[in-house]
């Protein structure tokens, strides 16, 4: 067995999953990977030093070679494993996507390109689910808050209705077995799965839930709500709530995630009309629009002179020029 500590994370806190006593339960006959910050390095340290007297050696390995040794063994571990393994599948295109852009002849962008193509891919189970596992084994009854597996829908950007349907309603098939139930980041991110969905109506009851009124500080955490002060009601509080929340409202107003800037993509029944300014897409565009019986009447799009894009209205996607007045006019949507 070997440990893995690496100190080139370039993020707070713990970068795998669970504590050690969870990490040596799932691969136990496999090499444990501890990745961590260096704020934490000398804590997991002296947890490595415990756990050697059963371990052949601790390494430190730069991230390249840890992501490298991990998605290998993503598909290699002998107990049930986690298929949601996409926030690895997310950093390795983000990365691939950088190389290309900074060094277009360089080979590193393959490297992540073949580092995401050895992790193992979603499936569709046998009751028509996204699978959690790769053994087919989700219970159809689970109720718990926790949806990890759908990552590659949100915040990810591996399954969309438009380009991978059949992952997509395969992940609404899991988020509607699973329930509207949940406090806090859990239930603001559901909002966000079905804002990804295009599933404004879905999307915007859980919000209504996310607002309900919480008058006490009793732990509760199926109904969800706020306190008067506006902060998310998960008890005692949970800041992601509050921000998980604002960012499916505007997931539901405006998506970019696949390069494309989609206008009104999840919009409600209960927002027939309405305005938005100041929205913020990938690309570094800033848009500002009105709708009216849910459909776009006017709106504009502002960016580096020369900057090009593509935006999407209904089913009708068009190309864009940043003119020299640093704006383009939307099309209306007929």
């Amino acid at each position: 067995m070997k440990i893995v500590l690496d100190t080139n994370v370039l993020m707070s806190g713990i970068f795998f999953t669970g504590p050690p006593y969870q990490i040596l339960q799932a691969w136990r006959d496999g090499a444990i990977r501890l990745a961590v910050c260096p704020e934490v390095l000398a804590e997991y340290r002296e947890v490595a030093a415990r756990l050697s007297r059963t371990c052949k050696s601790i390494d430190i390995l730069p991230l390249l070679d840890l992501v490298a040794v991990r998605s290998h063994l993503v598909q290699a571990a002998p107990l049930p494993h986690p298929v949601c393994v996409d926030p690895d599948d997310d950093i390795f295109l983000a990365c691939a996507l950088a190389a290309k852009a900074l060094q277009p002849d360089s080979s590193v962008a393959l490297q992540y390109d073949d580092f995401s193509n050895r992790i193992a891919p979603d499936c569709i189970g046998k009751w028509g689910q996204l699978q959690e596992w790769i053994d087919d084994i989700d219970n159809p009854d689970d109720k718990h808050r926790h949806i990890s597996h759908l990552f590659a829908l949100h915040p990810g950007r591996q399954i969309d209705p438009i380009n991978t349907p059949l992952l997509a309603e395969a992940a609404l098939t899991s988020l509607k077995a699973r329930g509207d139930g949940g406090t806090g980041w859990s239930l603001a991110w559901k909002a966000n799965f079905y804002a990804r969905l295009h599933k404004g109506d879905e999307a915007y009851l859980l919000i209504r839930r996310l607002l309900r009124p919480v008058e006490t500080t009793s732990i509760d955490l199926v109904n969800g709500g706020s306190y008067f002060n506006l902060l998310c009601a998960h008890p005692p509080f949970q800041l992601d709530g509050n921000m998980g929340g604002t960012a499916a409202m505007a997931e539901m107003l405006i998506q970019s995630n696949k390069g494309v800037i989609h206008f009104l993509p999840a919009i409600p029944a209960n927002w027939e009309k309405g305005s938005v300014k100041g929205l913020k897409t990938r690309g570094n565009f800033e848009v500002n629009f009105n709708w009216n019986n849910r459909k776009l009447t006017h709106g504009t799009i502002k960016g580096t002179p020369e900057s090009k894009g593509e935006y999407r209205i209904g089913s009708e996607v068009y190309p864009f020029t940043i003119p020299p007045s640093g704006r383009v006019t939307v099309i209306a949507e007929k």
